[in-house]
């Protein structure tokens, strides 16, 4: 037996020499004086392994923003719907704007007069110009005045609107016993207190329903007829209370009545309306305060001076009634919002008609015609893959890594990074598979099965030097596809043949 394993292994010596000899006399890589042309490789590119990750991910638009307005107010028109194609620069909402329009007449209207006092000045003497700073003084005192009024009206209504927006009644507490009804109360009635809550206890009486109710709230405390025909007042301050055909008579039932209702699904919406009037009459009085003192300034300062000092006094009051207009025109483009990209419209949170405040996001725009697939790994595999790594989509379309996260996923322990890629018809929002391939290094040699000269010496791998073929023993492992793992004999920095089927040991050659 071991006599005929010998035969074997001389019988494919034999065979592999005559093949290498064969390859040798008919390779056609030959030059000068017949000698063979080789190349080399670099044994340290060798030990970058290719590795196919599978993965599952989320298609997202590269571009997308949630738009936020930049000023407050009530919604005037909304020009698009979902689903709706739009173009950088078109408007798709706009907040009523009618103040700040009133802001840009008078901050002209200013400009105006400003202007005219300045050719009055140039055309007048002394006195006239004390007359015109005079009536200056008079008319900021007057615009002060309604300001402030309008202003006080505008925050008494918004809160208004606030404490009476979605009047409703609570359970003060869950009941336990599903058996009873626990419809609530309804209250209507325009609310003129303050800000508070009602707390509403039943109890056994001789009314027509058989029951009465007590109350606390802003106003103190009180009692009424429990009434299921004709609403019945609660306190003092406007408001009424209905109760229902069946409602509950359990015992030590509490209904709850919170002003404003911050229960509501609308109460940011109010209350941001409500803080909105609070800013624009503190913007307002300041604005009117503000020229009502530089009226009172310029005055002093006319009595005091000459006539070409208050002339240039006023060529100044010219040049900042220019740089309010154009303030109050900037400010104005802020009441529409424009789509910042080429897109599609994703989301509307807003109807027309509701308030809106400074910062809301109402509409969300995507671009669809560039996507992303966002996508986790482990951490682990994360450090197979860089921002450059090829990607196949769906089986089919090709894509590039991009910017693979630093950090691990608190929420699912693992690493989050995009694949961008275009083509498919693919929407925002659909899960689908890819293949990210990534370079594994794990300092294993593994070298190409043509690089590999085995005789009844051993197992070689040959380099050159000095223009001749050198022999280095190496040992080999496990062999996948068409390469073999090297376990020792090389270092990592050798330069080898590619192929050693055309040349021997000691033979010359030539390097390409």
């Amino acid at each position: 037996m071991k006599k005929s394993i010998i035969y074997i292994l001389i019988i494919l010596i034999i065979a592999f020499a005559l093949i290498n000899i064969s390859e040798k006399e008919y390779n056609p890589l030959l030059e000068e004086n017949n000698l063979p042309v080789v190349s080399l490789v670099d044994v340290s590119s060798l030990t970058n392994q290719s590795v196919e990750i599978p993965v599952n991910g989320k298609i997202e638009s590269e571009r997308e923003a949630m738009l936020s307005v930049e000023a407050g107010g009530q919604v005037k028109d909304i020009f698009v719907s979902v689903g709706d194609i739009v173009s950088a620069g078109e408007v798709l909402l706009t907040i009523d704007d009618s103040d700040q329009k009133l802001r840009v007449d008078q901050a002209k209207a200013v400009l105006d007069a400003q202007n005219s006092r300045l050719n009055e000045m140039l055309n007048g003497s002394l006195d006239d110009l004390l007359a015109i700073k005079e009536s200056v003084v008079s008319s900021a005192e007057i615009a002060l005045e309604r300001i402030t009024v309008q202003s006080e009206n505008s925050v008494i209504d918004a809160k208004k609107a606030l404490l009476n927006n979605d009047l409703r009644a609570y359970l003060s507490r869950d009941i336990a016993d599903n058996n009873y009804n626990t419809q609530p109360p309804t209250i209507t009635g325009t609310y003129s207190g303050e800000e508070g809550e009602y707390l509403i206890t039943l109890y056994a009486s001789g009314t027509q329903s058989g029951y009465s109710f007590r109350y606390t709230g802003p106003e103190g405390s009180g009692s009424g007829s429990v009434s299921t025909r004709s609403p019945q007042p609660l306190g003092e301050n406007g408001l009424y209370i209905l109760f229902p055909d069946n409602f509950t008579r359990l015992p030590n039932v509490e209904w709850l009545v919170p002003i404003p209702n911050n229960r509501s699904a609308t109460y940011i919406t109010y209350l941001n309306a409500y803080q909105n009037a609070l800013r624009e009459k503190d913007y307002s009085i300041r604005q009117a305060t503000e020229a009502l003192n530089q009226a009172k300034k310029d005055l002093e300062l006319a009595k005091a001076g000459s006539r070409e000092e208050q002339i240039e006094a006023q060529r100044a009051q010219v040049k900042q009634a220019e740089i309010n207009l154009s303030l109050a025109k900037s400010q104005l483009s802020k009441y529409q919002l424009k789509a910042p990209f080429d897109g599609s419209i994703s989301s509307i949170s807003v109807k027309k008609g509701e308030s809106i405040g400074i910062g809301q996001a109402p509409i969300k725009i995507i671009n669809s015609q560039s996507l992303k697939l966002t996508t986790f790994v482990s951490p682990e595999r994360s450090r197979t893959i860089s921002s450059g790594n090829d990607a196949i989509i769906d089986g089919i379309y090709e894509g590039k890594v991009g910017k693979v996260s630093n950090t691990i996923n608190p929420e699912n322990g693992q690493v989050e990074l995009n694949i961008y890629f275009s083509g498919g018809d693919f929407m925002p929002g659909e899960y689908v598979s890819a293949k990210i391939f990534g370079v594994v290094n794990d300092n294993r040699i593994s070298v190409p099965l043509q690089s590999i000269k085995i005789n009844n010496l051993g197992s070689f791998v040959y380099t050159v030097v000095d223009d001749l073929v050198v022999a280095i023993p190496v040992v080999l492992g496990a062999s996948e596809n068409d390469k073999v793992l090297v376990v020792s004999g090389l270092d990592g920095v050798e330069k080898i043949l590619s192929n050693t089927s055309i040349v021997e040991e000691g033979d010359k050659v030539i390097v390409k």
